[in-house]
């Protein structure tokens, strides 16, 4: 083989080891997205259970304006979205 045959196939062997190697990284954070995206779906259940139980000794009075308190949050939570231009988080979901 001639030298630049020989260079010619050692670029692209060069470019073929990067491509595995980018490609063996993004598996790798694939991976890891998805395994943390399941333990913070398993925390915030973790956290609303958690919530329901310490309301569920409070009297009426004060459990009906922690839900007002929340609806109020929820409303401009969805304006501040709505005027940023994204799209809702019940559909984002």
């Amino acid at each position: 083989m001639s030298d630049a045959v020989l260079a010619f196939w050692k670029s692209w062997g060069a470019l073929v080891a990067i491509g595995a190697v980018n490609l063996a990284i993004w598996v790798a954070i694939c991976v890891m997205n998805r395994r943390d995206r399941r333990r913070w779906e398993v925390q915030e259940q973790l956290r609303e259970m958690e919530q329901a139980i310490g309301e569920e000794g409070l009297p009426d009075e004060q459990r009906e304006w922690l839900r007002r308190y929340r609806e109020e949050r929820a409303e401009i939570k969805r304006e501040a979205r709505r005027r940023l231009g994204l799209p809702d988080e019940e559909s984002h979901r």
